[in-house]
């Protein structure tokens, strides 16, 4: 019995701390895409809007909404959308792809092909097949993979000081 509600709390305890390590990655990978906004620059177009659309479930939606309110009246106005649809993602200048829709990584570069969108995710490899810029965990901490050419054939140009910060691939 005692074995048991030892085993229980156990779990109980690596399920908690799971969801706090979940909800911190999600709070880290919110501040770096907030802030890259930054540092890119993208071709001359409707500077009305600026979207940055987060395709498939993650907590960084709502990360990224409580810090574009927070930071109303600071410059850019930013809109955060959840994207549901392949066809929606041509609406974002930005667009965080969660880590269980890397799979479709394929179909959202063929949608988005020669289209001036950031392009991020969050699994391994893929700065490699068409990500502009991959998260990526090293030496206990989060950093990002930049991949210039893929920013380049999106006629994204990256500051220099992102460039000196990230894994170039």
């Amino acid at each position: 019995m005692k074995k048991g509600l030892l085993l229980l709390a156990a779990l109980v305890y690596l399920m908690a701390s799971s969801q706090t390590a979940l909800a911190h990655k999600a709070r880290y990978h919110s501040i770096f895409i907030y802030n890259f906004c930054k540092y890119i620059h993208w071709p001359e177009g409707d500077s009305s809007r600026f979207v940055i659309g987060v395709f498939g479930s993650s907590e960084v939606t709502a990360c990224l909404e409580q810090m574009v309110v927070s930071n109303k009246g600071k410059g850019l106005s930013i809109e955060v959308r959840q994207i549901d649809a392949i066809a929606s993602v041509k609406e974002c200048n930005v667009l965080y792809v969660a880590t269980e829709e890397s799979g479709r990584m394929p179909e959202i570069i063929e949608a988005t092909t020669d289209m001036p969108i950031l392009l991020i995710t969050d699994y391994p490899g893929l700065a490699y097949k068409g990500s502009v810029i991959n998260f990526t965990v090293q030496e206990g901490g989060v950093r990002f993979e930049l991949n210039k050419k893929n920013a380049a054939d999106r006629g994204l140009k990256v500051a220099e000081c992102l460039q000196k910060l990230a894994i170039v691939v």
